[in-house]
């Protein structure tokens, strides 16, 4: 089975439908928890949910094709799910805060010389790109910390009327992560990390 790929992504022949900085488009989002260059439009899907739609299947990859620029962003996504995944605390509180502060914080970007995708992303060709592509990525990083919390912490499941004879049991999923994402926090997709 082959990786998904963006559904963004389109004919190189055809001129670029987004804008571009250091070879990455910049996406439309539907919703956005901090301002920047991508514009918010009323979409269906954006990239950042196809990040985390596609993420349990796209990690599992040691190699991804690329089919377009978007893809570019896909594998940036991917990657930082991974790292905000190997913060995940116990409580959705404590991860909220420990993901919010890392969506902001400082980051390696296109054009270091540690930056893991220096192969699939070009390094800025003027200081405005530099500064554009920082905005970007730091939009699309919170943005994905946001969305990634409620799919992470699902809502508790309303109790159901007991007899007083029964024992309830309390509800962890309230509590604690979800195994079934956190388990794919060990994997390391493209042999890369963030």
């Amino acid at each position: 089975m082959p990786p998904f790929h963006s559904i963004f992504n389109q004919n190189e022949k055809e001129p670029p439908k987004y804008p571009m900085a250091c070879g990455m488009p910049i996406l439309p989002l539907r919703a956005s928890a901090q301002r920047g260059p991508a514009p918010v439009n009323a979409i269906e899907q954006d990239i950042v949910d196809e990040a985390i739609n596609y993420y349990r299947a796209n990690v599992l990859f040691r190699n991804f094709d690329l089919k377009g620029a978007a893809d570019k962003v896909l594998i940036y996504l991917t990657l930082f799910i991974t790292q905000a995944l190997q913060r995940a605390r116990p409580t959705k509180q404590e991860c909220a805060n420990t993901w919010s502060s890392l969506a902001i914080e400082s980051f390696v970007l296109p054009g270091d010389g540690s930056f893991a995708l220096a192969g699939y992303i070009t390094a800025p060709a003027q200081q405005r790109e530099l500064d554009t592509i920082r905005l970007y990525l730091q939009q699309l990083r919170a943005e994905v910390c946001v969305r990634l919390l409620e799919k992470i912490y699902p809502a508790p499941v309303p109790a159901s009327p007991t007899s007083s004879a029964q024992v309830t049991f309390p509800d962890f999923r309230v509590s604690h992560p979800s195994k079934w994402w956190l388990q794919f926090a060990k994997h390391r997709f493209l042999n890369k990390a963030l």
